[in-house]
């Protein structure tokens, strides 16, 4: 008697990229929502790569109904051919990195003026010397935290 066992040959073994992840917490629940389908053997989610390992058999479960899954809790999962996902994925990339290096220049910008004021021209007892100051750092502190830092909040 062969004492092998025999592995399923409809078990499709892939790699897709998860989109809109922000925390591990992401990758975890991902993960969870994936494992817990009928037909899927394991799923294993990288947050770091943005992408999950999944083994499923396709003859219970297609790779649409995965992509449902992982919607139907706030993210998403880029099923298309790998070498387009992968040229995807970079570019997605590319765009976080220049919309946060925007993000920390303009902050820096309007942040430096109120440290500015904050530290040369107002008094011990919160007076300044400057009208307005007060305002004035107010204004150029809202769109810091509530434009330029909205993601810190959302995550």
């Amino acid at each position: 008697m062969n004492n092998e066992i025999m592995s399923n040959p409809h078990i499709i073994k892939k790699t897709y990229p998860v989109l809109h992840m922000t925390c591990a917490s992401c990758a975890n629940s991902v993960e969870s929502m994936l494992n817990s389908q009928d037909g899927v053997e394991q799923a294993a989610v990288n947050f770091a790569s943005g992408t999950v390992n999944i083994s499923f058999d396709d003859t219970k479960l297609k790779a649409a109904r995965l992509q449902e899954v992982v919607q139907s809790i706030g993210y998403d999962l880029d099923i298309e051919d790998t070498e387009l996902s992968s040229e995807k994925m970079e570019a997605q990339q590319a765009a976080k990195i220049k919309e946060v290096k925007i993000k920390t220049i303009g902050s820096i910008a309007l942040s430096l003026p109120i440290v500015i004021i904050g530290m040369f021209f107002m008094s011990s007892d919160g007076h300044s010397s400057i009208p307005y100051a007060n305002e004035i750092m107010w204004f150029l502190a809202t769109p810091v935290v509530f434009w330029f830092g909205k993601d810190f909040f959302i995550n």
